[in-house]
């Protein structure tokens, strides 16, 4: 009886009003109901992405493919949308998670890019193509196997309820079509979204920004606390064993370049380049230390430093 008087209402506050709410519960369900691992402003990049992507596409579809006028009416505007909405879901919450995996399984090469003066989207980019990968392989496939192995569900219902066979695997083409543009530019807006956030503009990678469900932090309070603590330290330390290095090998190369010009060759050239990145980059963390923010490690710079 409700989604009777919903099909039939042509009110369009109605009408984005239930798509509003399906949207929302849609974000809810990627950022909290079945998400592991979260971080801020997980739940308004899911709701951005899915609604923005969801909609748009949606009254384009219906507008151009589907021959609707208006594109809201609601017989057909709610039961696509929310077909959209339940595929966006899926690549949101894959690739979310995806970044929030790799970033964690693949810190120790992300702080060493970041050390050697990495600029931020040549960190994530990497990322975000494997993220991207990832979430769009179940669309990808289901586009594969339709009419080959398996009939859809909207092509199936077509089909029993006394239409065209043509006429069927034409709307089921349609919104193949357009589940496929949803779900790719949700997911893209929700990877990218993700991967800068845990990547700041500094740029640091922040992993002390994912906690898991339930819980407050993956990184408990204390544990952040006595990071803090330490980071002037480290960066004292990072200074006194590094800089000298760095400042002597500099100088000796700079005179020899000034008495004998071939004397300095390419790989000198290289690892000069190296060390000044590197003493850049170690001042970016100094200052973040003396904002209050921790990096989320400094031995891999430790480690180029000493090897370099």
């Amino acid at each position: 009886m409700i989604l009777k008087q919903i099909f039939l209402t042509e009110n369009p506050i109605y009408i984005f009003g239930m798509t509003l709410v399906l949207g929302v519960l849609a974000a809810f369900e990627v950022s909290y109901w079945r998400a592991k691992r979260q971080f801020p402003g997980m739940f308004m990049g899911a709701l951005v992405s899915i609604m923005a992507s969801a909609l748009l596409v949606a009254l384009f579809g219906n507008a151009y493919s589907l021959n609707m006028d208006p594109a809201y009416t609601a017989v057909k505007f709610i039961p696509t949308i929310g077909m959209l909405f339940g595929n966006c879901m899926i690549g949101v919450s894959i690739g979310m998670s995806s970044v929030m995996d790799m970033l964690d399984t693949q810190r120790g090469r992300v702080e060493v890019m970041l050390g050697f003066g990495a600029s931020r989207w040549e960190v994530i980019r990497p990322v975000v193509v494997d993220a991207l990968r990832a979430a769009l392989l179940p669309t990808i496939t289901n586009m594969g196997i339709t009419g080959l192995i398996s009939i859809p569900g909207v092509m199936t219902g077509w089909i029993l309820g006394g239409a065209d066979v043509l006429q069927a695997a034409r709307y089921q083409q349609i919104i193949l079509f357009m589940i496929s543009a949803a779900t790719a530019s949700s997911t893209l807006i929700a990877v990218i979204f993700c991967a800068s956030v845990l990547v700041d503009r500094v740029p640091v990678l922040r992993l002390d920004r994912i906690r898991t469900a339930g819980t407050e932090s993956a990184l408990s309070k204390a544990g952040i606390e006595s990071s803090m603590s330490r980071a002037p330290s480290r960066l004292a330390l990072l200074r006194a064993t590094c800089r000298p290095k760095s400042e002597l090998y500099l100088s000796r190369n700079a005179s020899s370049v000034s008495s004998s010009p071939t004397a300095c060759n390419e790989e000198d050239l290289q690892t000069t380049g190296s060390l000044t990145m590197l003493d850049s980059r170690l001042s970016g963390l100094e200052q973040v230390a003396m904002t209050g923010r921790s990096p989320s490690s400094l031995t891999p710079l430790l480690r180029s430093r000493e090897q370099l």
